[in-house]
């Protein structure tokens, strides 16, 4: 194949940019080979990028999701940074999945083991009053646990400290902060006021005649304020 066959295999126009900035020069050859692998690799790449999208457009939102974390899975190294850890009853038992409306208590089971939820309260910085919480539900507050139980893991301690601001926490688990009535900050903190307010208890059996139940608050205190431009304070909390 000579030097022409081998320029038109090259069609991005900044690989292109790159192969006229170096004509003339003494390696030109060479550095035509080097940018012409960088294209195939985008093209295998893209090639990749549009089955994965075939294959998805008949799936169902759930299902979509299953994909892409099976194939994060498989493509991110097993290394310390990457792993994740939840206690097991939480992950055998799990949050409700939507919405559980005006339920107040929410169990289950799984073998021997049981997860407890009741809804609590929290004092309001407005109106002075412990207001209603809704129980804790969805994908948003099942990751604040397993961010919680991977810090716990990760800072050796029962008890682990937190972003001084709910933005802050967002940004440590990897989100984006964005406003608005769609935006993740009104989804989080909704299901950390959840998980502030109710109190949470895992039961341990041992399938003969000994049982354990543990007291497991995710917050130990959350500090409410109303928002003033003075401050800054653009989403009103603070974890502990």
């Amino acid at each position: 194949m000579g030097i022409e066959d081998r320029l038109a295999g090259i069609r991005d126009a900044d690989l292109r940019a790159e192969v006229e900035a170096a004509r003339g020069g003494f390696l030109f050859a060479q550095i035509v080979e080097h940018i012409l692998h960088r294209q195939q690799v985008r093209d295998a790449e893209a090639s990749a990028k549009g089955a994965v999208a075939g294959r998805r457009a008949g799936m169902g939102r759930d299902q979509r999701r299953r994909d892409a974390v099976r194939e994060v899975i498989e493509n991110q190294p097993t290394v310390p940074e990457n792993l994740q850890h939840i206690h097991s009853v939480l992950a055998l038992c799990g949050l409700p999945y939507r919405d559980p409306g005006p339920v107040r208590e929410f169990s289950r089971d799984y073998g021997r083991n049981s997860l407890n939820l009741v809804a609590g309260r929290l004092k309001s910085p407005i109106t002075g009053e412990m207001e209603p919480q809704g129980l804790p539900y969805g994908p948003k507050a099942r990751l604040v646990l397993l961010h919680l139980c991977t810090e716990a893991v990760r800072q050796r301690s029962p008890t682990i400290a937190v972003a001084d601001s709910l933005s802050g926490f967002m940004r440590e688990m990897g989100f984006a902060v964005t406003g608005g009535e769609r935006g993740t900050i009104r989804q989080f903190k909704e299901q950390l006021n959840r998980l502030a307010a109710c109190s949470m208890q895992i039961g341990l059996w041992d399938g003969h005649d000994q049982a354990s139940t543990l007291n497991v608050p995710p917050f130990r205190s959350l500090d409410l304020w109303r928002p003033t431009v003075r401050d800054g304070a653009k989403d009103g909390m603070r974890e502990g």
